[in-house]
């Protein structure tokens, strides 16, 4: 028996295209449609001189617009007040809706349920690059429950993803606040440098604290090297693919160890400085990631790593080799063993490093982002998934 739930498309949509003519030296505003359920967006103007149609088809607010070679990755949408009057080619059927038995608010939420993209294309057909027709689309079938219901689930999930924008913006903000305040911490801008030197301070370059390393290994063809590199902005570093020895032309490799500190010389003028933690221990580096080890009993790496996630030290670094602050001026290691600092007691330093790891816990970008990003996705394939097998 089939499910009173259940309603094809085209008993709620009529395709209805409205178009227009365009003249040569008139302004338009011309739309597309993003894919995996991010909705209509505005291109920059065109004049009608500008563009190989002579007509295109101008946009409602509420109808349903399909984008024929995207539609099976989610590049449908109802159109919203927004982008009312704005105009698409003919590669973008626009549908009215039925407005007495279908929420366009409802509609807009289906449009963005990744269950709902799955079914614009015929089960075991080659999906990439195939056109969605209006004709498959109205034949879709979507849980479509009384409109009471559908503006009940509708202003439910709008206000989940308000949510879920208003926690991102918090949590971005928060994770800013915690890299300033660590960066803060590591140098305290806040005190005189006669109170820094008070509390035991001192000014020093960092080849008096530090030295350069290399543990070179040689690259043997059958073998793999776990590689790391260093993200910009002082962001830290990252895993990289293995390398391979039969594929690589590197003759020799450095193998990194816990507690060095390490920079990339080619992008340390945008903040590419870090240091080695324990999951990184025994990777590989080619020569353009210098590595250092420290007097463990007055420099922790990481307080160094943390010190340089400022751009003016960046600038101060770049400019210093051979005088120029240039993009892509690599960064030598003279230049970073003469870099003065004021430099706190290893105690200090270690604590510092103590407090700016609980502020970084404290505000994960990863994990909260990770939650933060699957609660829409999650609300939505709750309601319709529900309906659906209720």
């Amino acid at each position: 028996m089939p499910d009173p739930m259940m309603v094809r498309l085209g008993d709620v949509l009529a395709l209805e295209r409205d178009e227009v003519v365009l003249q040569p030296e008139e302004a338009y505003r011309p739309a597309g449609i993003y894919s995996f359920g991010k909705g209509v967006f505005e291109r920059e103007p065109i004049r009608g001189a500008d563009t190989k149609y002579s007509s295109l088809f101008r946009l409602h607010t509420n109808d349903f617009v399909l984008s024929r070679l995207n539609g099976w990755e989610g590049a449908v949408d109802v159109v919203s007040s927004e982008f009312d009057g704005c105009l698409v080619s003919s590669e973008y059927p626009t549908f009215t809706v039925d407005v007495s038995r279908a929420d366009p608010r409802f509609l807009r939420w289906i449009a963005r349920w990744p269950r709902f993209w799955d079914q614009l294309v015929p089960r075991g057909s080659m999906v990439r690059r195939k056109r969605v027709q209006s004709a498959q689309l109205l034949e879709v079938e979507i849980p479509l429950p009384p409109i009471e219901e559908q503006q009940r689930i509708a202003k439910r999930l709008d206000q989940v993803r308000a949510c879920s924008r208003n926690l991102a913006r918090c949590s971005a903000r928060a994770a800013s606040l915690a890299e300033a305040l660590g960066v803060s911490v590591s140098a305290r801008p806040d005190l005189s440098e006669s109170a820094r030197y008070s509390a035991g301070w001192r000014r020093t370059n960092l080849g008096s604290v530090m030295r350069a390393v290399t543990d070179r290994i040689d690259v043997e063809p059958a073998g793999s090297y776990p590689n790391l590199g260093i993200y910009s902005f002082g962001r830290g570093l990252f895993a990289k693919p293995d390398i391979e020895g039969g594929a690589t032309s590197a003759n020799a490799l450095n193998r990194v160890h816990t507690g060095q500190f390490i920079y990339s010389r080619l992008f340390a003028f945008e903040g590419s400085y870090g240091f080695v933690s324990p999951e990184f221990d025994q990777y590989f580096v080619s020569n353009e990631f210098p590595t250092f080890d420290t007097d463990s009993e007055r420099l922790e790496a990481q307080w160094l790593a943390n010190f340089l996630k400022a751009p003016d030290r960046w600038a101060e670094l770049a400019s210093s080799s051979r005088g120029l602050g240039v993009r892509r001026q690599r960064v030598s290691i003279e230049s970073v063993l003469a870099y003065e600092v004021w430099l706190p007691p290893i105690e200090q330093q270690r604590a510092m490093v103590q407090l700016v790891n609980r502020l970084e816990q404290g505000a994960s970008r990863a994990q909260a982002g990770a939650w933060i990003g699957s609660l829409a996705p999650a609300a939505l394939n709750e309601a319709f998934a529900g309906i659906a097998h209720s």
